[in-house]
């Protein structure tokens, strides 16, 4: 009976503390192809003190807004980047616009003088000595 006892606290133990240390210090992540398609879900614990490693295509994290817009759409980074470009293209396939900056933090897109439709936007933005981030989008212009 005291082995029960002390197998099943000890068990009760080491699982309570594996549960506090998950909840601390975790982060879930994603990773996603050139579509814009979720391609990797990572769950990530680091200990206080460890160094976590660092992250790979996560630098520039761009935020892609108004949507729907009614003509302006800003696609913002969090850090700056050495050369963004946007390419504004058709549900059929044309380009329509292309826009682009140098040592930038955001971008601006003006589509209001397009119909209301629904745009692809293709970025690719680079930073020094590092690969270039490629991701598409998908705008839809209304009227307001």
């Amino acid at each position: 009976m005291n082995k029960i006892l002390l197998f099943s606290g000890l068990m009760l133990l080491l699982s309570s503390g594996s549960i506090a240390q998950t909840d601390y210090g975790c982060k879930i992540r994603f990773s996603y192809d050139n579509a814009g398609n979720r391609i990797l879900r990572e769950y990530k614990c680091i200990n206080i003190g460890d160094e976590e490693d660092p992250p790979t295509n996560w630098w520039v994290q761009p935020r892609v807004f108004p949507n729907p817009t009614t003509g302006p759409v800003v696609v913002q980074f969090d850090i700056m980047v050495s050369s963004a470009q946007v390419t504004v293209t058709s549900m059929s396939g044309q380009i329509l616009n292309t826009v682009s900056c140098q040592s930038c933090y955001e971008l601006n897109i003006n589509l209001s003088s397009y119909p209301d439709a629904t745009y692809l936007l293709s970025l690719v933005a680079t930073r020094p000595e590092e690969e270039n981030f490629e991701q598409g989008y998908t705008i839809i212009k209304i009227t307001e």
